[in-house]
């Protein structure tokens, strides 16, 4: 009979590639999600808004939480048909990785380009975080799910 995981030994089981490598993607791409965050409302402040705009400021702001349900509905829909699930997630943090690092290119005068680019990015996050949650819990005994899920 197996015995169940302790919370000591979730991360070693299987020398890490059960859980740990997967609970590590899942922060990986939470911490790009921040990023994106963190850059873009500083660009709406600083390059695309003045004082007083809050109407245009929260419109621009809207690229980011369609990004992120256009990759959860994306994910959904298509990630069963695409599989190769390792691939997607690889895939995922990729683009969230190049459209990020893209918002580095911002001027006043390319607002279209950041707004791409930061529903781009968000969307790789969206279709990321919920496979990462999905694969993380896989990598776990039933016992520990409650577990793995707070960490998740």
């Amino acid at each position: 009979m197996k015995q169940p995981l302790t919370p000591q030994r979730i991360f070693t089981n299987n020398y890490g590639r059960t859980f740990a490598a997967p609970w590590i993607a899942g922060l990986i791409i939470s911490t790009f999600y921040l990023g994106i965050a963190v850059v873009w409302d500083t660009l709406i402040e600083v390059f695309f808004t003045s004082l007083g705009e809050t109407r245009k400021a929260v419109e621009l702001s809207l690229a980011q939480g369609f990004g992120v349900l256009t990759g959860a509905v994306l994910l959904g829909t298509v990630g069963q048909v695409v599989k190769y699930w390792k691939w997607q997630l690889f895939g995922s943090i990729a683009a969230a990785t190049l459209f990020g690092a893209l918002l580095g290119l911002a001027t006043p005068s390319r607002q279209g380009m950041c707004i791409a680019f930061t529903f781009l990015g968000s969307l790789g996050y969206g279709w990321g975080q919920y496979l990462s949650i999905a694969y993380i819990k896989f990598g776990a005994d039933q016992v520990e799910l409650g577990v793995v899920g707070g960490l998740a």
